[in-house]
């Protein structure tokens, strides 16, 4: 998920193709015309001293890796996709819902060697607001401990609330100061793990199938047989590489995209909690109150929709 320079911004493309599926519709356009995997950017919104990027790459494995740098501090969420992400002391897997965290002037490759394509939602900062946001918050610095936080309930309203600045431009500002809030304040340094490529090539694979079909009922017995590996072990790699359990995963991708749809779209409750994966209305309430700390209703109501 590379960022475009500051210079490059009055390049950024203003559209993505498709607006229901633009990932899809980008990778659908380079199969087609036989093109080299590239990023495209979008300006989401932009304030004093901070910008939202909508990030859409169609790398893949085929496609060289290079070496960048972020121009800017930035907080940004992966929306779909897999990617490695590289930093100068680790690599991480980027999966939905995990949040890439870049310091202004550290060096980075991202690569897609396990699978094409990724959209991210980037929030990026001047060095003035990053540190008025430290102070506020109560952080101990004004740059991020770690390079990735994997998704996490503690985590999941920010995701989702990003997500929604796509489509309600208004809400960015609100969301990108919460968002580096909430990254500053991870006071301790998050070592990433150190695992066999084989095995993160596995968990991408499994995590990207699950973002293919997340209603579908994805058992660990079939993911490690699709893997070649015991369930023990897949479940140990898929942890560690993606940072949540297969069972965690799925159930994020499941709540997230009903999250989404109760702000996007008038559907009914009960049938987004079946077009999601779940199979009972109650079940679906108490997980998204898990979540979200809060009732489907109460999260559509937050939006202004009745």
């Amino acid at each position: 998920m590379p960022q475009p320079a500051q210079q490059d911004l009055a390049k950024i493309a203003p559209a993505f193709g498709n607006p229901a599926d633009p990932l899809e519709a980008a990778l659908a356009a380079k199969a087609r015309d036989g093109a080299v995997g590239g990023m495209r950017a979008r300006v989401v919104a932009a304030g004093e001293d901070w910008r939202a990027l909508d990030i859409l790459c169609t790398a893949g494995p085929d496609d060289p890796a290079f070496e960048e740098m972020h121009d800017r501090s930035s907080v940004s969420v992966v929306l779909a996709g897999t990617f490695h992400y590289r930093v100068d002391d680790g690599s991480a897997l980027m999966a939905p819902g995990a949040m890439l965290l870049g310091d202004q002037g550290r060096c980075f490759t991202c690569g897609h060697e396990h699978g094409e394509g990724d959209r991210c939602i980037s929030f990026q900062f001047g060095p003035g607001l990053l540190e008025r946001i430290a102070a506020d918050a109560g952080a101990l610095r004004s740059t991020f401990a770690a390079p990735r936080l994997p998704p996490s309930r503690g985590t999941a309203a920010l995701v989702a609330r990003a997500a929604q600045a796509l489509t309600d431009p208004s809400a960015a500002e609100e969301i990108a100061l919460a968002l580096a809030g909430a990254a500053l304040r991870v006071e301790r340094d998050v070592s990433l793990p150190h695992l066999a490529a084989r095995d993160v090539a596995r968990a991408a694979a499994a995590a990207r199938g699950m973002e293919a079909t997340p209603h579908a009922p994805h058992t660990i017995a079939r993911l490690a047989r699709a893997a070649g590996l015991s369930p023990f072990r897949f479940l140990r790699a898929f942890k560690a590489a993606v940072g949540a359990s297969p069972h965690q995963f799925l159930l994020r991708l499941r709540l997230a995209d009903a999250a989404r749809r109760l702000l996007d779209t008038r559907e009914a409750v009960t049938a987004i909690a079946y077009e999601v994966g779940f199979d009972d209305l109650s079940n679906f309430t108490r997980a998204f109150r898990a979540e979200f700390g809060m009732s489907p209703g109460a999260w559509r109501r937050r939006s202004g929709r009745p």
